[in-house]
This record gives C-alpha cells, sequence and structure tokens, in this order.
C-alpha cells in the first residue's frame, strides 16, 4: 500500500521546495525495493534520498508532473512491479520575460484553456478548435452545437487539459440567439460524427465547404433549424449563421459566422446586366429565388429593359469584393471584364482586329447569339431578331459594343 506524506494514494497538488515522503505501508514478505522516477518536468533532475529502502523521500523543484514507479523483491523470483505514481505540482506558465519562479509564495501564471479569448491565427484554420462531445448521443457533421460545460482528458496524466464540452443548439432554445454557435466539421480523424465523449473539429466562423444542404441558391440565408441542422428556413428562433457561397448539385458551400445573430457573409451573388445597345447602364442582383436557370451555379434571370432582352451575366471572381466582375452571355462565354469599380479593363472571347464576336464573325462590334433553350425560340433585341443558333432575321446591323467607356454600378 503506497502512501504520499501518509496519505494512501494523493493526487493532491504538492507544493514545490517541500519534502515529499514515499512509504509502502503493506508490508507482506517483500526483502527489497527498488523506486524510480520515469519521468519529470524538464530542468535539473530532482532525485530520490535513497531508491532501495522502504520509505524514501525527495523534494519537487519544478512545477508539473512527477510519475514515480516502485518495483519489490527484485532478487526474488516473485519480482512484481507496484502500481506507477503519479505526483503533480502545479502546472503554470512563466509571466513575460521571466525564466524561473522569484520565489516560492509567488508562483507563475496559472494557465487556463484561452481558445474564446483570441483566435489563433498561428494555426492551420483559426477559425476552428477541438471540442469534446459533451452530448448524449453523436455529434453528425454540420449539426450547430454550443458549449456547456468543460471536458478533462488525459486526468491525472502528463499533459493533462480541460476542453469545451458542446451539446446540441437547437432554435427551440431561445438562449442561442446570444450564444456563440459552431457547426461540426467532424471527428479529430477526419469521421463523419464525433461519437459521446470523443474530440472533434468544430468551426465558429469560415467556409464551411461541400455540405449536401440540397436546398438554396448562392445568397440565400442559411439558418438553425429546431433540429440544431443548418437550414434555409428559420426555426423557433430566428437565427441566422451564414449564406450560401456555391452551389455544385445537392451540396452548398456556406460561409457559417456562428459569432452574430446577423449575417455578415460574403457570397458571390448572380448579377444581370441590361440595356439598350451600346451601352451597359444597369447591373442588377438577381435574387436567386426568382432565377431561371444558372450558368456555372450562378443563377441567373432574364429581365427586358430599354430596346432588348438580351440577358448578360456578371459576377464577382471572389468572394474578397476586391476583385473584378466579369461579363458572360448565358452559355458561359466571356464577353468582358470590368474592375472593381465597375469600369471595363479586358475583353474576352474571339477577336477579329479589336472587334469582338460571339457564336461568329462579325464585321464590327459585338452581337450576342444564343445556342441554349432560353425562353422562347426566337429572343427579340430591338428590332432585330435572333435565332437560337445565335444567327440574325430581319435587321442584322444591331450591335453590342463594349468600350473604355463602359461602366456598371
Amino acid at each position: 500500500l503506497i502512501t504520499i506524506n501518509a496519505v494512501i494514494g494523493s493526487d493532491l497538488d504538492l507544493p514545490i521546495n517541500t519534502l515529499v515522503q514515499l512509504d509502502n505501508t503493506n508490508i507482506g514478505g517483500e526483502t527489497s525495493f527498488l523506486w524510480a522516477i520515469l519521468d519529470q518536468p524538464a530542468g535539473t533532475a530532482d532525485l530520490l534520498s535513497n531508491a532501495t529502502i522502504q520509505n524514501p523521500t525527495f523534494t519537487p523543484k519544478k512545477e508539473g508532473t512527477y510519475l514515480i514507479k516502485l518495483t519489490v523483491n527484485t532478487t526474488l523470483t516473485d519480482t512484481v512491479d507496484a502500481a506507477v505514481l503519479l505526483l503533480k505540482t502545479r502546472q503554470r506558465v512563466p509571466a513575460a520575460g521571466e525564466q524561473t519562479e522569484a520565489s516560492t509564495s509567488r508562483g507563475w501564471a496559472v494557465d487556463t484553456n484561452a481558445q474564446f479569448r483570441f483566435i489563433n491565427d498561428g494555426i492551420a484554420d483559426p477559425g476552428t478548435i477541438i471540442v469534446a462531445n459533451a452530448d448524449t448521443g453523436s455529434l453528425a457533421r454540420g449539426k450547430i452545437v454550443r458549449t456547456t460545460s468543460q471536458v478533462t482528458i488525459k486526468a491525472g496524466l502528463p499533459g493533462e487539459e480541460k476542453l469545451p464540452g458542446v451539446t446540441l443548439a437547437p432554435a427551440t432554445i431561445g438562449g442561442n440567439m446570444d450564444e456563440l454557435l459552431m457547426v461540426i466539421e467532424g471527428d479529430v480523424l477526419s469521421g463523419a460524427s464525433i461519437a459521446v465523449g470523443a474530440l472533434g473539429i468544430a468551426r465558429f466562423i469560415g467556409r464551411f465547404g461541400t455540405f449536401a444542404l440540397g436546398l438554396g441558391n448562392v445568397g440565400d440565408s442559411v439558418f438553425v433549424n429546431d433540429s440544431a441542422d443548418l437550414s434555409t428556413t428559420p426555426g423557433t428562433n430566428r437565427r441566422q449563421v451564414g449564406s450560401i457561397m456555391d452551389k455544385t448539385g445537392a451540396n452548398r458551400d456556406i460561409w457559417f459566422a456562428g459569432t452574430q445573430g446577423g449575417d455578415n457573409a460574403p457570397i458571390d451573388p448572380a448579377y444581370v446586366v441590361f440595356g439598350s445597345p451600346g451601352t451597359l447602364p444597369n447591373a442588377n442582383r438577381i435574387d436567386g429565388l426568382n432565377a431561371t436557370g444558372a450558368i456555372n451555379n450562378i443563377p441567373y434571370t432574364f429581365r427586358a429593359a430599354d430596346l432588348t432582352t438580351v440577358a448578360l451575366v456578371a459576377k464577382r471572381f471572389s468572394s474578397s469584393g476586391a476583385d473584378p466582375f466579369q461579363v458572360h452571355d448565358e452559355i458561359g462565354t466571356v464577353l468582358a471584364r470590368f474592375d472593381k469599380d465597375g469600369d471595363l479593363f479586358a475583353l474576352g472571347g474571339t477577336f477579329t482586329g479589336d472587334l469582338l464576336a460571339v457564336n461568329g464573325t462579325f464585321t464590327s462590334g459585338l452581337r450576342v447569339g444564343f445556342a441554349g433553350t432560353p425562353i422562347a425560340d426566337v429572343l427579340q433585341v430591338g428590332d432585330a431578331d435572333f435565332m437560337l443558333d445565335g444567327s440574325v432575321i430581319n435587321t442584322p446591323t444591331l450591335n453590342f459594343d463594349f468600350t473604355n467607356s463602359d461602366h456598371i454600378e
């Protein structure tokens, strides 16, 4: 029976620079003893007073955990290794510029979990943290969670630490409106869910990619529903946690922002540029819910204005807002590019000298033809009728001209 300072199996924090008495009080025929310090904090080694007696002493001089082993009857056939002991002093972190403790009465600052006090931009993805599943069931990827507790891992061992414990955060809980919410990415081994009591990765801000949301277009808001799932429909308590950034089939990329109730998500919305021939006077955002189709996963709709029903789609290259727009027709052919201020800076497509042509080579300016199935078999642009193959009947002189003076708002 091993005691530490006469207390059986003590697991209390021990003061440093204070003598510790070890003893094996259950003497039942042991004839020899061998104590060994298997591990201890970095620094000058602290030694046992005598490693081969029943009750040696030693003085821990460093903050941390000591691992001690006792073997009895080392010279006989019934040699037995006793349970390994853990002796620990309080774990602390030095203050700025401090390398050793100033005195035994003024120790280093106690270390705490600082994950939520700042975003650690030194890690691979500062928008995620390691959490423990403190719920009653597994947490699948895409589930919305909140912190409810601290969970201790490696308890009593070197490296013991506390992590945030998380549970489901359905929209039926009114308190979620002012809490930090997170979305489950998966377990730490890249699994799709976190088992009860296991460790996983949760995101509180950033891009949550390739999730089978099923519904919603680019720019649509994403909410927490009453099942703690991501949804395009709000739950009992309306809590928006992001917006859809991109979609491919049933999959959606979502900008997740669990740090607030409103949305500040950078998105890639669709635009339709339309106007009379020779000008580009408007660039209007089109709500995805009203879209009649999609180009490269960007929804669009046809709108008539002035003398034209020709629809040109403009989309941002990225979600940063600083990158330029590109304008293309409804089959995806790039016609022109505009800088972040809306000014034309590059043309694309098939050139004939300084002229741009789509679906053929034209003698002047730009004509836009169609090769898909838009709204009707024939689209009218002013007095000109365009067939689906891009050919022009009636008035073949109508042009869309992109010049350096073109500008979109």
